[in-house]
């Protein structure tokens, strides 16, 4: 249509224009080669839908072209076709043509590189299939590319050892109007090396914390234990120092037990003789006549009663007892009140471990009448007849 002659082969796609006049005809050939790599094989075909568009069908999908020289060349849009890994086989990490998941504002899915495939190569191509003669490519990478207005012919872009980071590929394309069209972006991200990734920075943080904390710790550790030696050795010292005071100190009181014991008796056993003495002068005294034997008998039972001291002898017994034996007639007032005194100098002298025997005496009493004491005593303590009465006493 309209003095063109459209063609296609499996390598190439275009059009002859006639240009004829009264003299002869001429032919202009305008090749689209771009498209020719998108034809189905075995079914290339041309739809004429007007003077002016022609649709064709491809692996893509079905391409719209707007016959030339009808109009302005449209704007062109600049898409990216292929990404590839060049260092690595150029393996092909995205072949999007036309109807591919590519957002004109988003980009693509972000993809994620290992450091290894830093090696990269864009290819592109312009949205208008016009001449390729009229079409111009400024792709560039934020940060990477230094002149970011540079204008190339090129449909494709290598760059190699990109750092690790994230990028974004925008390519854009103008015709030879000076018209520039939308662009293409494609957001993709190289991930560190292994040995600046998270994880080995985590690992070198840890190693040298476990190096930092060694190098603290163990001079601390040793330290510690050195002084946990000397503290166990002064305890252990300070142990037998007081197991060696607690015996003196046991051996000293068992010393003054026994002196206790000893001279306590005798002030008792005194006072007690003094007691019976007087009571006898008392008796005399009523069969003696002589008013000048009276006078005398009557001094000696003032002297007598001067120096008996029996209440004021067992209150400095009891003084004395108390502080050898833990406060031990205290206790016993104050636990058990209906003892009579006569019962806390049994318990006092069962405390001693004095036998029936040696207590008689003390109590101015028979051996039966101690017997009978203790009797009462148990009956008092309200002790369990299984009881040992003397061993009651001993760890009261």
């Amino acid at each position: 249509p309209d003095n063109r002659i459209w063609y296609l082969t499996d390598k190439d796609f275009g059009y002859f224009e006639i240009d004829e006049n009264l003299l002869n005809r001429n032919f202009k050939k305008v090749s689209l080669p771009k498209l020719a790599d998108e034809f189905v094989k075995g079914f290339e075909e041309l739809h004429f839908i007007d003077n002016n568009d022609i649709m064709i069908p491809t692996e893509s999908g079905v391409i719209q072209v707007i016959n030339p020289g009808k109009q302005k060349p449209l704007t062109p849009e600049a898409l990216l076709s292929k990404v590839k890994i060049i260092n690595h086989k150029d393996s092909i990490i995205y072949g999007g043509f036309i109807n591919d998941n590519i957002s004109k504002e988003d980009g693509p899915s972000e993809i994620i590189l290992p450091y290894n495939q830093n090696y990269l190569r864009f290819e592109y191509f312009n949205s208008t299939f016009s001449s390729s003669d009229d079409v111009y490519y400024n792709p560039y990478i934020e940060g990477i590319d230094e002149n970011d207005d540079s204008w190339t012919q090129e449909t494709y872009k290598d760059y190699s050892r990109l750092p690790h980071g994230s990028y974004t590929f925008t390519i854009s394309s103008k015709n030879k109007y000076g018209d520039i069209g939308q662009v293409s972006q494609f957001s993709f991200t190289i991930k560190p090396p292994w040995y600046e990734s998270i994880l080995f920075n985590v690992i070198y943080l840890l190693v040298a914390f476990l190096i930092l904390a060694g190098l603290i710790l163990i001079p601390r550790s040793k330290y510690r234990r050195k002084v946990r030696d000397l503290e166990n050795v002064q305890e252990k010292s300070k142990d037998e120092i007081d197991q060696l005071k607690n015996e003196k100190l046991k051996a000293e009181l068992e010393f003054k037990d026994k002196q206790l014991a000893s001279s306590m008796m005798h002030i008792v056993q005194k006072n007690e003789v003094l007691s019976k003495v007087k009571e006898e002068a008392k008796i005399l005294k009523k069969y003696i006549k002589d008013p000048k034997a009276e006078k005398e008998l009557r001094k000696l039972i003032s002297i007598l009663s001067n120096d008996e001291r029996l209440d004021e002898d067992w209150e400095k017994f009891t003084f004395y007892f108390d502080q050898v034996h833990t406060d031990f007639l205290k206790r016993l007032k104050y636990e058990h009140p209906v003892l009579s005194p006569k019962d806390q100098k049994l318990c006092a002298y069962l405390r001693m471990n004095l036998t029936t025997k040696e207590i008689a005496p003390l109590l101015n009493i028979s051996v039966r009448g101690v017997e009978i004491s203790r009797y009462r005593l148990r009956k008092k303590l309200q002790l369990d007849p299984s009881t040992n009465l003397n061993e009651f006493m001993m760890h009261y």
